[in-house]
């Protein structure tokens, strides 16, 4: 009974921060560091080549390509029968 009633308390006297800390805990990306290698890697090479490219090019880095497009470090474009991935203009070097 004691933590419910903390707990209703917390909402009470602080709903704003309250809506603002489930928001940002929406927002966790977690990734296992072999994914966040993989992205980095996918990351430097499509910095460095600056074009579309299909996601046939990055083969089994399914899970690298999803942690960078959650995180909008890539655009993704859907044609006809494929999917392309860059770097959005105007970053990087």
């Amino acid at each position: 009974m004691g933590i419910a009633y903390l707990v209703s308390q917390i909402l009470f006297c602080a709903p704003r921060t309250t809506v603002q800390a489930i928001e940002n805990l929406r927002g966790l990306v977690r990734a296992e560091p072999a994914t966040i290698e993989a992205a980095a890697t996918i990351h430097n090479r499509l910095s460095e080549e600056r074009r579309w490219m299909p996601i046939a090019t990055f083969p089994d880095s399914g899970a690298a390509l999803c942690l960078l497009d959650q995180l909008s470090l890539i655009w993704t474009e859907c044609k006809s029968d494929e999917v392309l991935v860059r770097i959005p203009a105007g970053s990087g070097p």
